[in-house]
């Protein structure tokens, strides 16, 4: 995970890209390397390329969580930060725990692993349509803000 907040950082410096797009991209490329990893695991690939997809999955999850905080850093309220933050890692770790719940369902019935792959490919579609409702969000807050400011400068 590391590696991944790092390559985050690098990547801030060099590239300027709005954090939602960028969540967005994420999410592609991440869903991507899930069904990368189910068919090679399906299809019986070798023991070295199932190694790395599943690495990149990590550098992915490091790097996606990173500017995850930082978004949501930008969009809450300065007084309410650590209440919003501690909702925030409240629900990311129980996000881990259902996944986990769901791969003991799994193997209870026995249910090849494969099938968590899927679980989690279908997991993405909520995301995007968060990030389609935080992008409507911010620039209905970003209008209104405008049209206050102007009304503002009109005043003076």
């Amino acid at each position: 995970m590391v590696v991944g907040v790092f390559a985050g950082i690098i990547f801030e410096k060099l590239i300027k890209m709005n954090d939602l797009l960028l969540l967005a991209i994420h999410n592609a490329i991440f869903g991507l390397l899930l069904m990368g990893t189910f068919f090679a695991v399906t299809f019986g690939a070798p023991y070295i390329v199932v190694l790395l997809l599943v690495l990149l999955i990590g550098l992915m999850y490091a790097w996606n969580t990173s500017v995850a905080r930082g978004c949501i850093s930008k969009l809450i309220p300065k007084e309410k930060a650590s209440e919003f933050m501690g909702y925030y890692s409240t629900f990311t770790y129980l996000g881990i725990s259902v996944v986990s719940g769901i791969d003991t369902i799994l193997h209870y019935f026995h249910l090849p692993y494969q099938a968590l792959l899927i679980v989690l490919f279908v997991w993405l579609l909520p995301a995007y349509l968060f990030l389609i409702l935080l992008h409507r969000a911010t620039l209905l807050t970003s209008a209104t803000n405008f049209t206050q400011q102007q009304a503002f400068n009109a005043k003076q």
